[in-house]
């Protein structure tokens, strides 16, 4: 990657995983078939990282979770549907699991994903359901129980495959 900088010159930057996964999420996310697969793939990294984070997570991590928990539901309660606190507590499960390359290839799929949230959270009860879903993962990644966690969001994640399914039709 090249950075310029006025006055100074055009350098080359250090090589990282955003300055390569980035453009590729950018080029893939014009694939209309894609939006299944990418949540097959989540359904594969984040099951996993879920797990990680229950054991891996910080105290602030878990806090942010819980804060994350407490928006959507607000937002919900207040007509939303949730879709911001939705992207963010899935982004704080794939920092809290402490591996930088999981984050950043969940990122670029939830990235990616990001079209399908609000088409998903639009069918008439999905916002609820993805509140309790966020709300017990966050209690097993608080009890720090990994199994729990994975089994958790293995069934949400199926559920949002189904949703995208049923608005697809």
């Amino acid at each position: 990657c090249v950075e310029s900088r006025v006055g100074e010159g055009t350098f080359i930057k250090a090589p990282s995983l955003s300055n390569i996964v980035d453009p590729f999420s950018m080029v893939m996310s014009q694939n209309g078939k894609l939006d299944t697969d990418l949540i097959e793939v989540r359904l594969i990294l984040e099951t996993e990282v879920t797990a990680m984070a229950a054991q891996r997570r910080t105290q602030a991590q878990l806090e942010e979770l819980r804060q994350t928990v407490e928006e959507m539901r607000a937002d919900i309660e207040n007509g939303g549907n949730g879709v911001a606190s939705d992207d963010r507590f899935h982004a704080i499960l794939a920092e809290a699991c402490g591996n930088e390359a999981m984050s950043v290839m969940l990122n670029m799929c939830a990235g990616m994903l990001s079209k399908t949230r609000p088409i998903t959270q639009s069918i008439k009860g999905v916002p609820k359901i993805a509140l309790k879903d966020h709300a017990a993962i966050c209690a097993a990644v608080e009890a720090q129980d990994e199994r729990l966690a994975r089994r958790l969001m293995r069934t949400h994640l199926n559920r949002a495959l189904r949703y995208l399914n049923k608005a697809n039709r």
